[in-house]
């Protein structure tokens, strides 16, 4: 919650490597408490999908991001909630990225984006096209809350449980997935842990798992590293 990496260390080797991990991204970070701010109508609520802490007030909400290191990638997703509104009424967000250092205002400036979306009636609604990027961040994410509630259920030896909460994702993803080679990948993924989840499974294991989903639901590697370019 301060800012920091969480790191399961298994054994030395893995604290040493998680160490000097952490001390290289230190030396390397550009920007530092970098934070995504949205200018929204009162009426929008927001609420972040993934683990960034977000607050929101009157007519704003901000996502913080923690420091970014040179070339790091981070894909999140946000939900938002609108109020009604009459078929043809338009509603917009512009959205801006500053961090303590006003580096990217400096040195790269990167000019507020704004989104807006109009109301329109549910066969309009229904017949839009999807937007697979979203779709793509939004099945991780669920897929990784999944994993770590199938984690908790299998150390309660809840074992038909914790294959139901896998494949309640699974099939939710599949709906979507259509031709997709990452989303078909996930629900494959999804089906073979059925089957580890559905067992004992070692402390260790469960421990290494939930670490591991963890760091993918903030866009860092399985073993805890930035994702980088």
């Amino acid at each position: 919650n301060g800012g920091g990496h969480f790191y399961f260390a298994g054994d030395v080797t893995a604290m040493r490597d998680h160490i000097t991990s952490e001390v290289g991204e230190t030396l390397d970070v550009v920007a530092r408490e970098v934070v995504l701010e949205l200018k929204l109508p009162q009426s929008v609520r927001v609420e972040s999908l993934s683990p960034f802490r977000i607050e929101q007030g009157p007519g704003y909400a901000r996502v913080y991001l923690g420091d970014l290191v040179s070339g790091q990638v981070l894909a999140f997703a946000l939900r938002l909630a609108f109020d009604y509104g009459d078929v043809g009424r338009e509603v917009g967000v512009v959205i801006a990225l500053g961090d303590r250092d006003r580096v990217f205002e400096l040195a790269a400036p990167v000019a507020p984006v704004s989104i807006a979306w109009q109301y329109a009636d549910h066969a309009a609604n229904d017949v839009q096209p999807r937007d697979v990027e979203v779709d793509r961040v939004v099945a991780r994410l669920f897929s990784e809350r999944a994993k770590q509630e199938a984690v908790r259920l299998n150390r309660e030896g809840r074992f038909d449980e914790a294959r139901r909460a896998l494949d309640g994702v699974r099939k939710r993803v599949r709906a979507y997935a259509g031709s997709d080679p990452v989303l078909r990948g996930l629900d494959t993924e999804l089906a073979e842990q059925q089957v580890t989840y559905a067992a004992p499974m070692p402390e260790m294991a469960r421990k290494s798992a939930h670490y591991a989903s963890s760091n993918l639901m903030r866009v860092r590697t399985a073993d805890g590293k930035s994702q980088r370019r």
